[in-house]
């Protein structure tokens, strides 16, 4: 999917301009034969430009698969003659991922001889993109426990580690327009855009209240969301009876 114009796209190339050769296609853009190396990733969106040609004798028709819903593979032309091209562009939103990352659009090339003849598969070929997802904002916690008997006033931090300073924006996402079983708010000051140095941290001030006559479940969650021009982290605050966090995120209470 195209990025809008507050999440810009980083296009990145090729180290070395070295085709692919398969027995059907050459492949330009590819920074080793099935791999494309995007290296440190700061933008929400990365993505890299190829040209397929067909270099058989058969007429070939392409079919691209993705691996989740983050990736996209838009291509201007499926079908190809002999010694056509088609432009082809595969791309992720990483903007809520961080760390390394590895990613696979296979592509199953179909072929046939006379017009006549049905599509015979050809080859299968897979495009495995890689990169390190460079984090501007690292959130602590990454949860914040809830008594399901007594309203909570805390304070939490979420900490710049850009090159560069930044402006951040917090917002909150209840969980369920229904009536949750809790109510957290943000203060007024804090849905303000913050302009932060490296290193800095974002101090959110958040007022947590049961709601009377509805039961806690630990896969009601609020997201707190912080984010700037080019990414975003997210804060979860589950209802955990008695300060215990829900076991599927206890592993994540030790992530910076």
């Amino acid at each position: 999917m195209p990025a809008s114009a507050q999440h810009p796209i980083l296009v990145t190339r090729p180290a070395q301009a070295r085709p692919w050769r398969t027995q059907y296609l050459e492949i330009v853009g590819v920074d080793e034969p099935g791999i494309i190396s995007h290296g440190r990733i700061r933008a929400a969106q990365v993505e890299r430009h190829l040209l397929v040609i067909n270099r058989s004798s058969d007429s070939l028709l392409l079919e691209l698969h993705g691996c989740c819903g983050c990736d996209y593979y838009p291509i201007d032309r499926n079908r190809l003659a002999p010694n056509d091209t088609a432009r082809l562009t595969i791309g992720y939103d990483v903007a809520s991922l961080n760390g390394h990352l590895e990613k696979i659009v296979s592509m199953m090339v179909m072929r046939h001889s006379a017009p006549l003849e049905p599509w015979r598969t050809a080859e299968q070929l897979e495009f495995r993109s890689r990169g390190e997802r460079i984090p501007d904002l690292r959130p602590q916690p990454a949860w914040i426990a809830v008594d399901e008997t007594r309203s909570l006033d805390t304070v939490v931090n979420v900490t710049v580690a850009a090159d560069s300073a930044v402006d951040a924006r917090a917002s909150l996402e209840p969980h369920s327009q229904d009536g949750p079983p809790f109510r957290t708010t943000l203060g007024r000051m804090d849905t303000l855009t913050h302009h932060l140095h490296p290193g800095e941290s974002l101090r959110l001030h958040l007022h947590v209240e049961p709601v009377a006559a509805r039961r806690m479940s630990e896969y009601m969650v609020d997201v707190i969301t912080i984010a700037t021009r080019d990414q975003q982290a997210r804060i979860l605050v589950y209802p955990a009876p008695h300060g215990v966090p829900p076991p599927s995120t206890r592993r994540s209470t030790a992530r910076p």
